[in-house]
């Protein structure tokens, strides 16, 4: 089986200057892609010949064999994904020629429904492009940074604003100010430098997950 940098640099090459007229053999260019042996004589054939675990819906990733047409008539057809909503397909814009299209145009160009891509051939699994997790955050308290008040900037200050219900925009201004001396005035144990200095009594009180 062809690497993914492979069979995307194939079906490229092959949009440039077709090697062969692709004209009706979308199964064989699409296998030939991902480098397959036949294992079916149609695109409807090889498609129900995956099994369930192989065959999924959404949107086709780089690298995945895609497939279109009804299950139990007709030829079907067969396309290579180039992932973010394309694929190369035969025949759709130039006979016996590659083009790369939108993957959703086969409904409205042929009447051929989405039937899935596969991730796995006879000959093997299918080399794909792995889905991109965004890296997860977990809300965190800022450290203390040292005692702090008007003009201050930063994270610290972000928390210290949720932690009272207001505009988190990380600026010590004056309504900042405020609020922190009103919820000081009513704990006078937290500020022996002054209501609206944020010190430590008043940042481990105040401060929450930003």
């Amino acid at each position: 089986m062809r690497s993914l940098p492979a069979a995307v640099a194939y079906a490229k090459a092959e949009q440039a200057h077709a090697s062969r007229n692709w004209t009706n053999l979308c199964q064989m260019f699409s296998r030939s892609c991902v480098g397959a042996a036949a294992w079916a004589p149609s695109a409807r054939e090889a498609f129900n010949a995956i099994p369930p675990q192989h065959r999924h819906m959404g949107v086709p990733p780089q690298g995945a064999l895609v497939y279109y047409g009804s299950a139990t008539s007709g030829n079907g057809h067969a396309v290579f994904s180039d992932g973010n909503g394309y694929v190369y397909s035969t025949d759709i814009k130039r006979q016996g020629k590659v083009d790369r299209v939108p993957y959703l145009i086969f409904e409205s160009a042929w009447g051929l429904k989405y039937r899935g891509w596969i991730d796995w051939t006879p000959s093997g699994a299918i080399n794909i492009a792995k889905p991109v997790t965004p890296p997860v955050h977990v809300p965190t308290v800022p450290a203390f940074p040292g005692t702090f008040g008007l003009g201050a900037k930063g994270n610290h200050v972000k928390a210290i604003q949720k932690g009272l219900g207001i505009t988190v925009d990380g600026v010590f201004g004056p309504i900042t100010k405020k609020k922190v001396q009103s919820y000081q005035k009513a704990r006078p144990w937290l500020y022996p430098w002054g209501p609206g200095t944020v010190g430590p009594l008043t940042y481990k009180a105040l401060a929450r997950p930003i």
